[in-house]
C-alpha cells in the first residue's frame, strides 16, 4: 500500500472522529455517547494504525527487545556484561550504563512477556499524561474527549508503542516537571527534568534554559539527579565502560545524521537531498559535505534568531512570567528535535503539550484565535502514520519525495513557529 493512501485513510478517519466527537459532545440528547464513541473509534483507529505502522509485525517491540530488555537482562550477569549491549557496528542500547538498571526487572522475563508488560505500563502512563494535560490547561469535557481521541490517532505515539520505546515515559516526566514548576516546587521539577535528561541527554537543554532564567532551584534539582546518576554509573561500571559508551553511541552521532526517513531533523533532510538517492532505510552514519553542513547551520541559526526576536518583541525578555518560561521550555524541546543530528519520529510525542497549549491559546475570542487552522494543519503533519512505502523509498515523486517523508520535521518547525508567535505576544495571557 502506498504511503499517501495509508495516511489519506488515517486523515479521513481522524477527521470523522473529531467531527463526530465535537457534535456529540454539544448535543444535549446525544452527549452521553461522546465517551463511548471516543474510546471505541479511537481504539479502532489506533489498531489500524498499529497494523500499518512500520516495522512489520515480526519485528514488533524491536527497540525494547534489542535495546532495553537486552540491557536489563545483561546487568544480571554483572556490570561488565553490559558491554555486550554497546556495539560499534549496530547500535542497540545507547543510554548511560546506569540506566540499564531501570530495565533489570524486565530482564527476568522473556522478551515478549517483558514487552507486553512494558506496553501495559505505557498505557497507564498515557492515561496519566491525558489527565495532566486536561488539568494543566483547563480543558472542558468536550476538549478532554477531543484530546483523548487526538492521542489515539497520533502516529508517533502509536509508533513508540509498536517499537517499544520510552518516549511516552519521557513525556510524562516533562509534564511532571512543568506541573511541579507551576506549583512552585522547583527542586522536584528539576529532579523530574533531570531524570528525563539522564535517559535522553538532549533534554539537558531544558536545564540550560532554567539556568539562563535564574531558576536556581530547578537547576539544582536537575543537576543533583544528573550528577548523581553519572557518579553512580562510574562507580558501578567503571571509566572504560563509559569511554566505550561515549565513543560508540554519543560522539559519532553528535554531528552526523543518518539518511533513514525516520530521522526527522534538518540535517537528516539535507543529507537525503545531498545523497540524491532514496536510501531511506539506511541507518549508517552519513557525513555531510562542507556546503551541506553550512546549509544546516544557517537554517539552525535562522531558527534561533527567530526565537530570540520573538522573546525580545514580547517586551519580557528579561522579566518573563512563569507562563513565558513554560512556553520557552516547549520551544526548546521543538528546537532541539529539529536541529540535532538525530531525532526519531517517536520523539514528536513530546510536542503534544505544545499542541494543547496552542489549542487553548487559539480558542474563539482569544487574541490568537487566528492560529486555529494553522494549528490543525500542524497537528495533521505531526500525527501521520509512521509508514513509508517501497515506492516512496524509490523516490516516486522525485525531488518532492524527501519533502513528503519529512512531514514530522515540518510539523515540528510549524509548532516552533506557532509557539514563537505565542511567546512574542506583548500582553501575557491571564493566569
Amino acid at each position: 500500500m502506498h504511503s499517501l493512501i495509508v495516511n489519506g485513510l488515517h486523515l479521513t478517519g481522524a477527521i470523522i472522529g473529531f467531527f463526530l466527537i465535537y457534535r456529540l459532545s454539544g448535543s444535549p440528547q446525544l452527549s452521553r455517547f461522546t465517551w463511548p464513541f471516543t474510546l471505541v473509534w479511537g481504539a479502532v483507529m489506533a489498531g489500524v494504525m498499529f497494523w500499518n505502522t512500520q516495522p512489520l509485525l515480526e519485528h514488533i517491540f524491536w527497540d525494547f527487545r534489542y535495546c532495553y530488555w537486552l540491557a536489563g537482562e545483561l546487568v544480571w550477569h554483572g556490570p561488565q556484561a553490559l558491554m555486550g549491549a554497546y556495539n560499534e557496528d549496530k547500535l542497540v542500547f545507547v543510554n548511560l550504563p546506569i540506566v540499564a538498571y531501570l530495565f533489570a526487572p524486565f530482564g527476568l522475563m522473556s522478551p515478549l512477556t517483558a514487552s507486553i508488560v512494558f506496553s501495559l505500563i505505557g498505557f497507564g502512563v498515557m492515561g496519566l499524561i491525558w489527565r495532566m494535560l486536561v488539568k494543566m490547561y483547563g480543558l472542558d469535557s468536550r476538549e478532554a474527549a477531543l484530546l483523548a481521541f487526538a492521542l489515539c490517532v497520533f502516529g508517533p505515539l502509536v509508533y513508540t508503542f509498536k517499537v517499544g520505546n520510552t518516549s511516552q515515559y519521557i513525556l510524562a516526566l516533562l509534564l511532571g516537571g512543568l506541573v511541579m514548576a507551576r506549583a512552585g516546587k522547583d527542586l522536584s521539577a528539576g529532579a523530574l527534568f533531570g531524570i528525563a535528561a539522564v535517559i535522553k541527554p538532549a533534554l539537558l537543554l531544558i536545564g540550560v534554559l532554567y539556568f539562563l532564567r535564574g531558576r536556581w532551584s530547578v537547576v539544582a534539582g536537575g543537576a543533583a539527579v544528573v550528577a548523581g546518576s553519572v557518579v553512580l554509573s562510574l562507580l558501578i561500571f567503571g571509566w572504560d565502560m563509559h569511554v566505550f559508551w561515549y565513543e560508540t553511541t554519543i560522539e559519532p552521532f553528535s554531528s552526523n545524521p543518518v539518511l533513514a526517513s525516520a530521522n526527522q531533523t534538518l540535517k537528516g533532510m539535507v543529507a537525503r537531498f545531498e545523497a540524491g538517492d532514496a536510501r531511506w532505510q539506511d541507518y549508517d552514519l552519513y557525513v555531510l559535505a562542507p556546503a551541506s553542513q553550512l546549509i544546516a547551520q544557517a537554517l539552525t541559526l535562522s531558527l534561533v534568531a527567530g526565537i530570540a526576536y520573538a522573546v525580545w518583541r514580547s517586551g519580557r525578555a528579561f522579566r518573563p512570567t512563569n507562563q513565558d518560561i513554560e512556553t520557552e521550555v516547549l520551544i526548546i524541546v521543538a528546537l532541539g528535535m529539529s536541529v540535532s543530528a538525530l531525532s526519531w519520529a517517536h520523539y514528536h510525542v513530546w510536542l503534544l503539550p505544545a499542541i494543547v497549549l496552542l489549542w487553548v491559546r487559539s480558542r474563539q475570542g482569544e487574541p490568537l484565535a487566528r492560529l486555529r487552522w494553522p494549528l490543525a494543519a500542524t497537528y495533521a503533519l505531526l500525527a501521520g502514520t509512521v509508514f513509508v512505502s517501497h515506492s516512496m523509498t524509490l523516490g516516486r515523486f522525485g525531488f518532492a519525495s524527501n519533502f513528503i517523508v519529512s512531514h514530522w520535521l515540518w510539523g515540528a518547525l510549524a509548532t516552533l513557529i506557532l509557539l514563537s508567535i505565542v511567546r512574542a505576544q506583548r500582553t501575557p495571557p491571564a493566569a
